[in-house]
C-alpha cells in the first residue's frame, strides 16, 4: 500500500518550502544587522531577497544531490518516499522558524543569543530526523 500526495499538498508543501527559506533569511539578516553591520549599500528587502535566494539555492541543490545519489542506490518509489519526506521536512522546520523570527521582528529581542540557539536547535533537529527515514529506506 502506497500513499500519495495530491497535487494540493505538494503545492503547499512547497510554499511552506519557500516560506522556510524566507524565514531562514531573515534570522540572517537580524543576525547580521545585530553582531556584524548595521549599514548596507543595499536596501534591506533586497538584502533579504538575496539571502532567501541563496537558502533557496542550497535547498535545490541539495535536493538534486539527494536525488542524484539515491537514483544511483534505490530504486524510483524509495527515491520519490525520501524527496517527499525531505520536502515535509522543510516544511515543518519553516513552522518551528515562524515564532522566533516573530519575536525578533515584533519584540526586537535580537541581541538574545537564545534565539539563535534555539535556530540552531531546530536546524540540528532535523538533520537528525532526516537519518532515520534515510536509515527506513535504505534498509
Amino acid at each position: 500500500m502506497s500513499i500519495t500526495e495530491t497535487a494540493g499538498e505538494l503545492r503547499f508543501q512547497l510554499l511552506m518550502s519557500i516560506q522556510t527559506c524566507l524565514l531562514l533569511a531573515l534570522l540572517f539578516f537580524f543576525y547580521t544587522n545585530t553582531y556584524i553591520a548595521q549599514t548596507f549599500i543595499l536596501e534591506q528587502y533586497q538584502i533579504i531577497g538575496i539571502f532567501a535566494g541563496s537558502y533557496l539555492f542550497v535547498f535545490l541543490f541539495e535536493r538534486n544531490l539527494y536525488q542524484l545519489v539515491n537514483s544511483v542506490f534505490f530504486d524510483k518509489r524509495q527515491t520519490a518516499k525520501w524527496l517527499q519526506s525531505f520536502l515535509f521536512i522543510i516544511a515543518i522546520e519553516g513552522l518551528l522558524l515562524l515564532p522566533i523570527v516573530l519575536l525578533c521582528s515584533y519584540f526586537f529581542i535580537c541581541q538574545c543569543t537564545v534565539l539563535f540557539i534555539y535556530t540552531g536547535f531546530v536546524l540540528l533537529l532535523f538533520k537528525i530526523i532526516s537519518f532515520p527515514t534515510t536509515h527506513i529506506l535504505s534498509f
